[in-house]
């Protein structure tokens, strides 16, 4: 058996994804209207000024409920922060089973913002890499 490893589990629009809980330092409330999901912001959290996006966006995932109410789940990496916006996240969850590597053409595009899958609640779902997550959110918030 593999060695454990603790995530948080995000939904967002219709998909659920999961992140390392080590790269999460902390899941805040929100209530953001949210005029254009596409757009970039910059957020101050906890004295930070960080970027955030829907991970909708980020991911391509479909649209789910409209709510004004998300959860910002920070991420913080090498001493770089980034925000995703999420309908929801989790306790932090124990996983007893090691995460899957996935094939490299499984998408291309997204595929550098994915470090695996792991099985959750009898289903497998997408494990992103926060570190790449915070590089893109960085490199689009310098570019616009």
């Amino acid at each position: 058996m593999a060695a454990a490893k603790n995530i948080i589990v995000m939904t967002a629009g219709l998909e659920k994804y999961a992140i390392s809980v080590s790269n999460v330092s902390s899941i805040e409330r929100a209530e953001i209207k949210k005029e254009d999901g596409n757009i970039l912001e910059m957020l101050e959290i906890r004295g930070d000024i960080i970027p955030v996006m829907p991970l909708t966006n980020i991911m391509g995932a479909p649209e789910g409920k409209q709510s004004d109410e998300w959860k910002i789940v920070v991420l913080e990496n090498k001493g770089m922060k980034a925000g995703l916006f999420v309908e929801d996240a989790s306790p932090v969850t124990e996983l007893i089973h090691e995460a899957h590597s996935l094939p490299k053409v499984l998408g291309m595009e997204k595929g550098s913002l994915i470090s695996g899958v792991v099985q959750y609640e009898e289903k497998l779902i997408v494990l992103l890499d926060s570190h790449e997550l915070i590089m893109k959110l960085s490199e689009m918030r310098i570019a616009g």
